[in-house]
């Protein structure tokens, strides 16, 4: 049972496309947009768009991508030349 009411404003153009779905799907409008933002949720929150979820992936890939140090100038000569060798640059 819905006993919450929340109150937006919208252009007009978002309110006839809200409309014309609903005149379409035969349905009110205000089921369309609890279908739209039920749908909005249950995809934000499976695909763990929060920040923290993507600092930890962005935290992840740092670990695997990039760049390596050594600390040796001659790693960096032989990896240069080997790729250079291999990719012709």
């Amino acid at each position: 049972m819905k006993t919450k009411i929340y109150s937006l404003r919208m252009s007009n153009a978002v309110r006839a496309d809200l409309e014309r779905v609903a005149r379409r799907r035969k349905l009110k409008v205000s089921q369309v947009i609890h279908t739209a933002i039920h749908e909005w949720l249950e995809q934000n929150l499976r695909n763990g768009t929060d920040g923290r979820e993507q600092h930890r992936l962005h935290a992840i890939a740092n670990r695997l991508v990039g760049s390596f140090s050594s600390g040796s100038t001659r790693v960096r000569e032989t990896v240069r030349a080997r790729l250079a060798q291999k990719y012709g640059r």
